[in-house]
């Protein structure tokens, strides 16, 4: 059994349902759950409106509320510490690419 915390979510498994839209619903087993998205693309990956919400049951998407020149973060990213986001598709090519944002950053 892995000790491994990742879920990953394989696309070919998704149904995409009457609205157009894929919705996964998984409960977390510990503070540091991942969620990782694989994919079969050979090249560039798009994924709009991306929605991650808490509860049980996924709701209509819902643009991000824009605020200028506060600074404050809002909504999932008020708790976020950090973001890692990691690209890697070694077995059919050198793309490698890892992208790391703090709280911090996001407000610089």
């Amino acid at each position: 059994m892995s000790r491994d915390p990742t879920i990953t979510l394989d696309e070919s498994n998704l149904v995409i349902g009457k609205d157009g839209r894929v919705h996964y619903t998984f409960t977390a087993d510990d503070d540091n759950q991942k969620v990782r998205l694989a994919s079969n693309c050979l090249g560039t990956a798009h994924f709009n409106q991306l929605m991650i919400e808490r509860g049980d049951k996924a709701t209509s998407y819902v643009a991000p509320v824009v605020v200028e020149g506060t600074g404050n973060p809002t909504g999932l990213f008020k708790d976020l510490k950090e973001i890692s986001l990691e690209l890697t598709d070694t077995e059919n090519s050198n793309l490698w690419s890892k992208i790391k944002l703090t709280n911090r950053g996001m407000l610089q």
